[in-house]
C-alpha cells in the first residue's frame, strides 16, 4: 500500500465519505466511513492524517510505510469510525480523550514546548494502546491455571506516546519520563513472557 494514492469523496444522500485507494497499476479499493451527525470530509481527512498511515502532500494523500508496517489489523475506515467515538462533536471531546490529551500533557513535562497535536491524534493514541494491551493480554500463557494477568501498562504507554510525539515534530530519543523505566525502540513484543499472578 506505500505510495497507493488515497482520495475521499463525499456522498450527502447517504452521510458518508468513500475512501478510496488506487495502486500504481490503476486497481481500485473502496470503503466508507459513516459520518455521524455535525462531522463532514474535513474530519475524515483530519482523522485519516492523524493516524500516521496517510501522508499529504498538496492536496494529494498517500498511503505511508507506517500502513504496511501497522501492528494490528485494522482498515482505516474502521479506525477513522472508531476515531470519531471519542467526540460528542468535532469541537466537543469527551471526557475519556480529554483524559489522553492530559496524560499526554503530563508526559512532555512542565516548562517545554508544546506541540501542536490535533484532537485526533489522541483518539489515534488511545485505541492504538488499547489494542496492544488487548493483544498482550491474548498472549499470555497459562490463561486457566492463574487467578490474574500482570500487563505492563506503563512501558507500552510510553511507547504508543513517545510514537506519537515522534510524529509530532519532536524527537524520539530524549530522557525517559517517569511514566517508564525505559521505552523500546520497537512495538513492544507481544510475544514476551507476561507475568502472572
Amino acid at each position: 500500500m506505500n505510495g497507493c494514492r488515497l482520495s475521499l469523496e463525499l456522498d450527502e444522500d447517504d452521510h458518508e465519505v468513500w475512501l478510496i485507494t488506487e495502486s500504481p497499476n490503476g486497481k481500485e479499493h473502496r470503503d466508507n466511513v459513516r459520518l455521524r451527525e455535525s462531522f463532514n470530509l474535513d474530519d475524515v481527512r483530519g482523522a485519516v492524517l492523524a493516524t500516521g498511515w496517510v501522508s499529504q502532500d498538496g492536496d494529494e494523500l498517500r498511503f505511508t510505510k507506517a500502513f504496511d508496517n501497522r501492528p494490528f489489523d485494522r482498515t482505516l475506515s474502521d479506525l477513522v469510525e472508531d476515531m470519531f467515538s471519542y467526540f460528542n462533536s468535532p469541537d466537543d471531546l469527551t471526557d475519556e480523550l480529554l483524559e489522553v490529551q492530559l496524560a499526554v500533557t503530563e508526559y512532555e513535562g512542565m516548562g517545554e514546548p508544546r506541540l501542536d497535536i490535533p484532537p485526533y491524534a489522541y483518539a489515534w493514541l488511545d485505541i492504538m494502546l488499547r489494542e496492544d494491551i488487548a493483544d498482550e493480554a491474548r498472549s499470555s500463557k497459562n490463561i486457566w491455571a492463574k487467578s490474574e494477568v500482570t500487563i505492563e501498562l506503563d512501558r507500552s504507554r510510553a511507547h504508543w506516546i513517545e510514537e506519537l510525539l515522534s510524529r509530532y515534530s519532536r524527537p524520539a530519543s530524549r530522557a525517559i519520563s517517569r511514566m517508564a523505566g525505559s521505552l523500546p525502540t520497537t512495538k513492544p513484543d507481544a510475544t514476551r513472557d507476561t507475568k502472572t499472578g
